[in-house]
């Protein structure tokens, strides 16, 4: 058992951030005494060894939310690389770079806690002023892009570190053994290209009047008149396709469904849609799982988040669990009390749109914090990685060896691969090979 002494300011933060990376990461059992005797934090072991974590980070800060400033954001993290401790290269947030010993004692120079909470609160999405059209944080604002390191699970990496420091403290016990997976979802946002010809109108027209793209309106009404006259398959309807793709690979898939038509950026059938229902109940017969997909204008509204998954439960035959939010619209905390409130176990909604990585620093799900109610929720994350939406309308040039070196790091760490490939881009030309990339 593992003493572990943290001082009573920002307490909260301190000991949610320990209980991820020493409970939920390593397993490890532990048990914590606040001591206003000392700001650094003390991880004390049967052995009569101390390992000791600076603190240079919370003690610069006032209660309540005195750290949630610009000047707080981390600036030029030092590297580090020691091979004895297994590291190469690996920034650090806050603190420095160093570790000294004596006897009986270990000092940590790098404040790990600080490094852990900033990826696994998002609190730095809190303080940003530079959203997208869509209200939402972008990868190219984040701190992990400024400074390269959005593809490495430095969460993951600070675990490890914190393990092998245990170990030469003379830890004794075992860590969590994790295995990896790969986590294959589908965000039902546009059942069918097709579905009425209120729709088909609007869409033809757009690429005639919006998009003033003439072989695109002639290509899409060549579509159109395939699908409504002659009876051909409608180009979005790949939905048995997924179901037998997760089946023949031993997959159980998870589908996100919508039922918002609120805005013009939600594009699903209505709830009592026949053919919606039908889709519903073949993944059910398959045994794969129906999560929820909140509207585009559902990321801080609790009433039209109750309303809109109790509509979709009604139509589901089990229980819904978990989601992800539409075009990943999240506001950090509010979006996470929403799944919290309504009982739901998980949600996965972090990751960048424009970049695929590792936006909460872990491929591990976690439970979150509200870091303006300062307090641990119940709902876990899922950290999203990878959607193919990303490769084709924001990197359109994009390394496949990238994305291969992104399910290493993952694998290495014993990580969920979690992955998003919507119904409508199964045919796209440009994932021809997207399948491989998100299997184990």
């Amino acid at each position: 058992m593992i003493k572990i002494r943290i001082p009573k300011k920002f307490a909260p933060e301190i000991q949610y951030t320990f209980e991820v990376l020493i409970g939920e990461f390593l397993g490890l059992p532990h048990f914590f005494t606040i001591d206003d005797d000392h700001q650094s934090f003390l991880l004390e072991l049967e052995s009569g060894k101390v390992l000791t974590i600076s603190n240079r980070f919370f003690e610069l800060y006032g209660e309540p939310l005195g750290y949630q400033v610009l000047h707080a954001l981390p600036r030029a993290p030092a590297r580090w690389s020691d091979q004895e401790l297994g590291i190469q290269d690996l920034p650090i947030l806050y603190g420095e770079a160093a570790l000294s010993s004596t006897d009986d004692n270990m000092l940590l120079h790098a404040d790990l806690i600080a490094s852990s909470f900033f990826m696994l609160s998002r609190w730095e999405e809190v303080i940003d002023d530079q959203k997208d059209e869509h209200d939402r944080s972008t990868a190219a604002h984040s701190t992990a892009v400024k400074f390269g390191f959005l593809h490495r699970p430095i969460v993951n990496e600070y675990a490890d570190l914190l393990w092998c420091l245990l170990l030469k403290a003379g830890y004794s016990g075992d860590r969590t053994q994790r295995t990896f997976s790969a986590v294959v979802t589908h965000d039902i946002d546009q059942p069918y290209q097709w579905p009425n010809w209120q729709t088909n109108t609007k869409h033809i027209a757009g690429d005639l009047i919006k998009r003033r793209d003439l072989s695109m309106a002639i290509h899409n009404t060549q579509s159109l008149y395939r699908t409504t006259m002659l009876g051909a398959p409608d180009p979005y309807d790949q939905h048995q396709y997924l179901i037998d793709w997760a089946d023949r690979h031993g997959y159980q898939a998870y589908f996100n469904m919508i039922i918002s038509q609120r805005t013009r950026y939600d594009q699903s059938l209505p709830p009592s849609d026949p053919r919606y229902i039908a889709m519903i109940r073949r993944i059910e017969a398959h045994g794969h799982k129906i999560g929820f997909h909140p509207g585009y204008a559902v990321y801080q509204n609790a009433d039209l988040f109750n309303q809109e998954l109790n509509v979709l439960q009604s139509m589901v035959q089990q229980k819904i669990i978990s989601g992800r939010q539409h075009y990943l619209r999240f506001k950090v905390p509010h979006t996470w009390r929403l799944w919290d409130q309504a009982g739901l176990e998980w949600e996965s909604s972090m990751g960048y749109t424009q970049m695929p990585g590792f936006r909460c620093g872990t491929c591990y799900t976690y439970t979150v914090f509200d870091c303006l109610l300062r307090k641990k929720l119940k709902v876990k994350e899922k950290p999203l990685l990878l959607m193919d939406a990303t490769l084709i309308y924001y990197l359109k040039h994009w390394d496949h060896q990238h994305l291969i070196d992104l399910k290493q790091a993952c694998k290495k760490h014993g990580g969920e691969w979690v992955t998003i490939w919507h119904n409508d881009l199964v045919q796209h030309k440009l994932l021809k090979d997207f399948g491989s990339i998100i299997l184990n």
